[in-house]
């Protein structure tokens, strides 16, 4: 093997293992009662570039409650186009405390588009289906991201 094709391996081996991170602010509406949700989401991938890992957060204004999510998400990029797929679990509660009684735990699993305007900047186009232990949720969202 000649010396190009490692430094080839080694810089390929670099540039998938970079910390990318997105930050952004959503809103949505949420079914099952009907709410509106607004919150930040961020995320950052590493080691794999179609990987992603995703945290959000968004009070809801009806029911004065809050929910935490942390997801898994599947995003190729195509141009200005990125579709992706999600799937994680999260939690919904009044207020932040050790009485995990009072938290209602759920799964979810959506997908959406990343539709990008510059290097920086996208808007993302999403619907997520919650399943609680009692009943289903489904938020349609949108939201405006910063890519570094």
């Amino acid at each position: 093997m000649n010396k190009r094709f490692f430094i080839s391996v080694l810089l390929l081996f670099l540039s998938a293992n970079l910390i990318s991170v997105e930050l952004g602010l959503i809103g949505g509406k949420m079914t099952n009662p009907s709410e509106f949700s607004y919150g930040l989401s961020g995320g950052s991938g590493l080691f794999f570039p179609l990987l992603k890992m995703e945290m959000e957060f968004t009070p809801l204004i009806e029911s004065e409650s809050n929910v935490l999510t942390a997801s898994l998400k599947i995003r190729p990029k195509f141009g200005k186009f990125a579709p992706f797929a999600v799937v994680g679990i999260g939690v919904q509660f009044e207020k932040l405390n050790f009485d995990f009684d009072e938290y209602e735990f759920f799964t979810l699993i959506g997908g959406g588009l990343h539709i990008y305007f510059g290097g920086l900047f996208s808007l993302r186009l999403d619907i997520r289906f919650q399943n609680f232990s009692d009943r289903n949720r489904i938020r349609f969202g949108v939201g405006a991201f910063f890519h570094i």
